[in-house]
């Protein structure tokens, strides 16, 4: 799917829905809530894309898993293909927590 979205200048969210009918988010987060990890770390899986579909939002594992996941892929250029946007950091959620400097 990494291939098929660098080839196809797709982001890889598209491939994996189109592919799997789910993206590496919710099946992560799916696996999680199977092994019973806490539901602070499921929903901190299933939302790093997008921290604002939770609906309290606070300085949380969301927010931290989030914050390094557009961190990561901003040190790693070669990962922007393939990804939703690159380097995005949900700025009105950053807003909202009070933490966006």
């Amino acid at each position: 799917m990494l291939e098929q979205a660098r080839d196809e200048h797709r982001l890889l969210p598209e491939v994996e829905r189109q592919s799997l009918h789910a993206t590496h988010a919710e099946m992560g987060a799916y696996l999680l809530g199977i092994w019973s990890l806490p539901c602070t770390v499921v929903e901190a899986v299933a939302n790093h894309h997008a921290p604002s579909r939770v609906s309290h939002p606070k300085l949380d594992a969301v927010a931290a898993v989030h914050i390094a996941n557009a961190l990561v892929r901003e040190m790693d250029d070669s990962s922007l293909a393939v990804h939703e946007v690159p380097g995005a950091l949900n700025q009105e959620y950053l807003d909202a927590l009070g933490v966006s400097d």
